[in-house]
Order: C-alpha cells, then sequence, then structure tokens
C-alpha cells in the first residue's frame, strides 16, 4: 500500500485532539488526517512513512536523508552552535 493510500484511509481526528494525544499519536505509527472545521490542515506520519513517501516521490532525497542519519548516529554531526555561528556570519 502506498503512502498516498495510508493517507486516504487514515483516521480524521481535530486539532485539539491531536495535541492532547500526541504522544499516543506517535506511539501507534499510524497516519492521521489532522482537521480544523471540519477541513484538512496537515497530516501525521511515522519516521517510516516519511522516508517511504520521500522514496516515492524523490528516492535520491530519501537516500541523503538515510545516509546522513547513518551518520549523525556514528557522531559524525556537526554542532547546532557552530551552524548558526556560519549563517550569522554571512
Amino acid at each position: 500500500m502506498t503512502i498516498a493510500q495510508k493517507i486516504r484511509r487514515a483516521k480524521h481526528i481535530g486539532v485539539k485532539e491531536y495535541r492532547t494525544h500526541f504522544s499516543e499519536i506517535m506511539g501507534k505509527k499510524e497516519p492521521r488526517v489532522i482537521m480544523r472545521r471540519n477541513e484538512p490542515v496537515g497530516i501525521y506520519l511515522s519516521y517510516d512513512d516519511a522516508l517511504d513517501l520521500m522514496d516515492e516521490t524523490d528516492p535520491a532525497l530519501a537516500r541523503k536523508i538515510e545516509e546522513s542519519r547513518k551518520s549523525h548516529e556514528a557522531g559524525n554531526s556537526v554542532p547546532f552552535e557552530k551552524t548558526l555561528r556560519k549563517f550569522r556570519n554571512k
């Protein structure tokens, strides 16, 4: 099943319910459509579903994200403060 199909079948929840039960929703890892006044305003996807979506739309981006995640887990990351200094100097 594609991510789009999962989203179409996802449970619809209100913004208030989403905020109130965020931790519980994250634990289930099922897509949710967030609604405000009966209009969809966002979606919740698990990390794995988000990667699958990127694979479906842009495989090169998904590979880069996965490489970056592995690099970070291996301790090869740049501290946020260093990155921030670099942008402030421009």
